[in-house]
């Protein structure tokens, strides 16, 4: 099993990311991506669609920066520009190739970004973090900077989420929404 290491000393920050709260967005009902980036890591994965953050950006990587992608990297964020897609068809590949990635998602975002989801099938591991139980699971938590991070093993790779709270949310609602994710992967 390849092995990613998570960081998050300042700057160390290699490896991140985070999800939502668990409830549906009807912007973000019609999630077939989420079938092509399961068939394509070789995994079942579950995407958790968020009830105030819709999901703007979802993309395939490798973690070891070669082609083959193991890894799964969604951002939510606090709400659409209104498009259905933010670039053409030219800047998307543009983008794939500077980013060495596949583009399974895109939406124009407005706001911040609030959530960082991604889903590897490399072992993630924590080197400051502490050991926190939610919904009944072992998972590592850090924060770094204010943002919450939290590394959730499961059966076919891992789970990590970021959530950057802002003025109206926090850790609790960071924890419901990795209790939710906790809930539909155990």
């Amino acid at each position: 099993m390849k092995k990613a290491i998570f960081l998050t000393a300042g700057a160390g920050l290699l490896f991140a990311a985070g999800c939502g709260d668990g409830n549906v967005n009807p912007d973000d009902e019609d999630l077939e991506w989420e079938d092509e980036a399961s068939d394509e890591i070789g995994a079942d994965i579950y995407i958790p669609e968020s009830e105030n953050y819709p999901i703007t950006l979802a993309y395939l990587e490798d973690s070891e920066g070669g082609d083959d992608h193991d890894t799964i990297v969604v951002h939510y964020h606090e709400g659409l520009d209104g498009g259905e897609e933010a670039m053409a068809e030219e800047a998307q590949e543009a983008w794939e190739e500077e980013n060495n990635a596949h583009l399974l998602h895109e939406r124009g975002a407005d706001g911040d970004q609030v959530i960082d989801l991604t889903f590897t099938t490399a072992e993630a591991v924590s080197s400051e973090g502490e050991e926190v139980e939610i919904g009944g699971e072992e998972v590592m938590r850090e924060e770094d900077d204010d943002v919450f991070h939290y590394i959730i093993p499961v059966e076919e790779g891992t789970y990590i989420v970021s959530y950057m709270p802002g003025p109206d949310t926090g850790e609790e609602e960071a924890e419901n929404f990795v209790e939710d994710l906790i809930d539909e992967t155990s």
